[in-house]
Order: C-alpha cells, then sequence, then structure tokens
C-alpha cells in the first residue's frame, strides 16, 4: 500500500499544480477521512520528482517564451533597455515568483487550517468561482498582452491565497490574470511562467535541505523511474487539457468537479 499511497499522492500533486483544481483541498479531505496520504512512507525523493515534472511539463509547452524570457535577462545583464517587451514580461513573471514568497510565513500562519473541514469545502467553491467568473469576462476588454510588475504582483497574490485549503493556485493566478485584462492565453501563459519560477526555486531548496540532511529513499530505484514517467505524463496531459478547455471555452469541467467535490466535502461534514 505504501508504493500506492506515495504514487497517488505525487500524481494528483502534479495534476494540482497545473490545473484549476486545488490539491491541499483534497489532502485536507483525506486527511478527514483518515486517508493519510503522507502515512504511505512519502520520502525525499518523491516532492522533488513531482517538481521536476511541474518544470519539464511546463517547460515543453512554453518552450519559445522561456526562449523570451531568457532573452529578456541577458538584456537586463548588458543593461540593454531596448528588448523593453522581453525585459518587461521577466519583470512580470519575477515579479510573482517574489510574492510567492508570502506562502511561506502565511503557512506557518494558518498552520492547522487543513484540519477546518468547512474552510476546505468554500475553497472548493471558490475555485469554481474562478472559473466562472473568468468565463464571463468579455473578450474585447482584454488586452493582447499586459506585461507588468504590477500584473505579475495581482497574479500572484491568487496563487498565494492557495495556502487555505481548496482554493486552486492555478486557477487564481489564471483569474488574477483576466481580471488585470489579459487575454485569456496570456493569462494561462503567466500562471504558467510563474508556476514555473516557484517550482525551480522550490526544487532548488529542497534539494540543498536534502543534501545537507541526507536523502531518504524508501522506495527502489524502478519505482522512481516510473513514478518520474508518470509524473511528466500526468503533467503534459494537465497542461494539454487546460489549453484545450481555454482554445474551445470549455472550462466547465473544471467547475463541475470543483463544485462537486465541495458538495461532497460539506455532506461528509454534516453527516460526521
Amino acid at each position: 500500500m505504501n508504493l500506492i499511497y506515495g504514487f497517488l499522492k505525487g500524481l494528483l500533486s502534479v495534476f494540482s499544480a497545473l490545473t484549476p483544481l486545488s490539491y491541499s483541498g483534497h489532502d485536507s479531505l483525506f486527511r478527514y477521512l483518515s486517508f493519510d496520504l503522507e502515512s504511505g512512507g512519502y520520502d525525499s525523493i518523491l516532492p522533488l520528482t513531482v517538481k521536476l515534472a511541474v518544470i519539464i511539463s511546463i517547460s515543453y509547452f512554453l518552450k519559445k517564451d522561456l526562449v523570451f524570457l531568457f532573452k529578456g535577462a541577458g538584456s537586463l545583464l548588458k543593461n540593454n533597455k531596448e528588448n523593453s517587451k522581453e525585459l518587461n514580461l521577466l519583470y512580470t513573471v519575477f515579479a510573482g515568483g517574489l510574492v510567492l514568497l508570502l506562502m511561506i510565513p502565511l503557512r506557518l500562519l494558518l498552520k492547522g487550517i487543513e484540519s477546518v473541514i468547512l474552510i476546505t469545502a468554500c475553497g472548493f467553491f471558490l475555485s469554481a468561482l474562478y472559473i466562472i467568473h473568468g468565463m464571463r469576462v468579455k473578450e474585447k476588454n482584454l488586452k493582447e498582452s499586459n506585461e507588468s510588475i504590477l500584473n505579475g504582483i495581482i497574479i500572484s497574490f491568487f496563487k498565494v491565497l492557495s495556502v487555505i485549503p481548496g482554493i486552486s493556485g492555478f486557477g487564481g493566478m489564471y483569474y488574477g490574470g483576466l481580471i488585470s485584462g489579459v487575454r485569456r492565453e496570456y493569462a494561462v501563459k503567466y500562471a504558467y511562467l510563474i508556476t514555473l519560477v516557484w517550482a525551480v526555486f522550490s526544487f532548488i531548496y529542497e534539494l540543498i535541505l536534502n543534501l545537507s540532511g541526507g536523502f531518504v529513499f524508501n522506495f527502489g530505484i524502478l519505482y522512481y523511474i516510473g513514478f518520474f514517467l508518470g509524473a511528466v505524463g500526468i503533467g503534459g496531459i494537465a497542461v494539454y487539457s487546460v489549453y484545450k478547455a481555454i482554445e474551445s471555452k470549455k472550462m466547465h469541467w473544471f467547475i463541475i468537479y470543483n463544485v462537486g467535490i465541495g458538495i461532497l466535502t460539506l455532506l461528509i461534514l454534516v453527516r460526521g
């Protein structure tokens, strides 16, 4: 069972990080039902693999944007202000990444909130409202792109709120992009790029901790290889499904799921 617990938690974490769903909400619900995925021997390698899968999945779909981002970094180092569009994208993404650092003290401040199942249910409903309101934003009121430090801050602010169980970090960032006036495809792009920056930061941070404290291996090498391939695969499916949903303007499946899991959470709470 340990193998299954670790595998399930990892795949759920990857998929939730890249779609308008909430891993923390699911984890809170599982804990309330005494189905704790942490009890499955979730070692120090799997969290690193999850973040690596997120990095690879986003990098694959946003290759051109990453090149653009690196060009902006090069222009900044050379103090070349002619490539303003590249620099603005860089400022947007990294300003958003810095705002996400607020999640660290906020998690400590709200420690124990995951046990309040009513908050988790409300979080799921809010995730659904993000998508519903986002679908109602009129395309004519949105700009093709709007890279700025302020936009990066607004987008990431909604990600910070995802420390509350049930609230989707990616869904919040997508919504933040829309209310700041950015077209849907650009709102998704900014959300993924900021998620990428955060994933890289988290990966490096956890890698340093493991190098200094020692890695903990609970499974065999074949398990890790299988998990890595599965995580990258589910990450690719997640990003692809989001882009297809936005392209076809059919985000209703994410709404149905969030509302459904929210209602289920309330029913479980009422029945005790």
